[in-house]
C-alpha cells in the first residue's frame, strides 16, 4: 500500500492499493458484517456490508467484471 496523502483535519488518508489488498478489505468488511449479524446488531451489520459493497462496486468499475 502506498500512502499518497494524509489529512489530519478531515481524518482521511488517500492510499494506492493493489487489487489483492482491495480484495482483502472487501473480505474483511464482509466478515465484520457477518459477526455483527450473528450478534443481532443489524445496524452495524448493514454499515459494514454497505462499505464492502461500495468497494466491490469500485473494483468492478475499474477492472471490469470477472
Amino acid at each position: 500500500m502506498n500512502i499518497i496523502k494524509k489529512d489530519t483535519e478531515s481524518k482521511t488518508v488517500t492510499a494506492e492499493l493493489d487489487w489483492y489488498e482491495l480484495d482483502l478489505f472487501i473480505n474483511e468488511y464482509d466478515e465484520i458484517a457477518g459477526r455483527h449479524l450473528r450478534q443481532n446488531d443489524l445496524e452495524k451489520a448493514m454499515y459494514w456490508s454497505k462499505l464492502s459493497k461500495e468497494l466491490e462496486k469500485i473494483r468492478k468499475e475499474v477492472i471490469g467484471k470477472e
